[in-house]
């Protein structure tokens, strides 16, 4: 007859089962376990700490402060005050750089061990989260990027509102301009014309021709007015037609002076003119060239003062070599410049001066224009490879530079 085995006995195999089932979970576990004696020394890991990438072992009769953590010292004083108390922590995160120089993270959680009422140590769970760390990473970056990419469009859109802004400005300040630039010599026409109607035979020639006068010359304000829109629109988009030649920049200066000798006596203004002995040859449109001298010298004679003066000068200069990232250097260059005793321009202002429909604010309403003959010049510059901009007397009045490049033999 058999004798059943005691309770004792029969435990042994269900211990060993047990023990068989935790360590294939261990061993299937992304995580690893621990444990710190009294002292908080390492004393034991299990077998799979190596899947941390850290080799535990050497670590064994350690506290975890003695090892290579990268942990700011409030989160370590934070940590050891919880292993004073004796109280479980959670989700411990610090970084290790490995001997073969990686970054690895960890997490770690802790229990306090007891034995008969007595504090025996720790022990606990460890698991690698760098994976976790890098993607948190990333995602952070992600974000960032995100934020830095919509500051910039909200830059970029609250920037091209304000453009707009200003352009819907600058055109209804044109519109209005234009509309009383074309309205006076238009009613000046329509007046004269109806007054020689009226009184046609019924007066006495010399008072006819005396309308037929003041109609010509509102037609021919009206007709510069119709040429300069047509110009510009013509430059900008390209369609203006150049046929350049080598031109003396002095007799061309000399030519255009000679035209506008009458707005000179008008306003009582003195013109000296400074051209040196230096070649001035420049390659150029006559047509164009001519034009941007008559602009330039017409707007210092509008400026400046009666009885005052304008100044011209042409000069050797040089001027920024090419137009691409990565020119450096200056090459030879012309320099043109007029010079009035006006009430200069606003520093904002030097360079928007050269939009179309734009004029300074300290002449808008003063002495009239339509803000279309610098926006004229600045295209007749650019089609010449040149350069134009506009700055401040130290003595008063402003002055307008262009740099042309000098013809050569290879270029008219």
């Amino acid at each position: 007859m058999s004798v059943p085995p005691s309770s004792a006995e029969a435990s042994i195999p269900e211990r060993q089962l047990a023990e068989e089932r935790f360590r294939d979970l261990l061993a299937l576990s992304a995580d690893w376990l621990w444990e710190q004696d009294a002292d908080l020394r390492f004393s034991w890991f299990s077998s799979n700490y190596l899947q941390g990438g850290a080799n535990h072992k050497y670590y064994l009769g350690l506290h975890r402060w003695d090892l290579p953590l990268e942990l700011t010292a409030e989160a370590m004083a934070a940590h050891r005050a919880q292993l004073a108390a004796r109280q479980p922590f959670r989700d411990l995160e610090y970084s290790i750089t490995t001997p073969d120089g990686q970054k690895r993270w960890y997490s770690i959680s802790g229990l306090p061990m007891f034995e008969n009422g007595k504090f025996a140590g720790y022990r606990g769970i460890g698991r690698e989260i760098t994976r976790h760390k890098r993607l948190e990473a990333e995602l952070r970056e992600h974000r960032d990027h995100l934020e830095d990419m919509v500051r910039a469009q909200t830059s970029d859109l609250l920037r091209a509102k304000e453009a707009a802004e200003r352009a819907n400005q600058a055109k209804s300040e044109f519109l209005t301009n234009m509309s009383h630039e074309l309205r006076t010599p238009l009613h000046a026409v329509l007046a004269f014309a109806r007054l020689g109607h009226q009184r046609a035979g019924k007066t006495e020639s010399d008072k006819l021709k005396e309308y037929f006068e003041l109609i010509r010359t509102s037609g021919n304000h009206l007709l510069e007015l119709v040429d300069d829109l047509l110009d510009l629109a013509k430059l900008e988009t390209g369609n203006a037609r150049f046929a350049f030649e080598r031109l003396d920049l002095r007799a061309r200066l000399e030519q255009v002076l000679d035209g506008l000798s009458a707005l000179l006596e008008d306003k009582q203004l003195a013109c000296q003119v400074s051209a040196g002995d230096i070649p001035a040859l420049v390659a150029g449109d006559p047509k164009r060239i001519d034009q941007l001298l008559r602009n330039l010298i017409a707007n210092a004679i509008k400026f400046s003062p009666p009885g005052g003066g304008i100044r011209i000068e042409i000069a050797a200069a040089g001027m920024p070599r090419g137009r691409r990232q990565g020119d450096v250097g200056e090459s030879p260059a012309l320099r043109l410049s007029v010079m009035d005793q006006g009430v200069g321009i606003p520093a904002g202002e030097l360079e928007t001066i050269f939009d179309k429909f734009v004029q300074s604010s300290l002449t808008a309403s003063g002495a009239g224009g339509t803000g279309l003959g610098l926006a004229i010049c600045r295209e007749i510059v650019q089609a010449h490879r040149g350069i134009i901009r506009a700055r401040n007397r130290a003595e008063g009045g402003a002055a307008f530079e262009v740099l042309l490049p000098p013809a050569t033999q290879d270029h008219p």
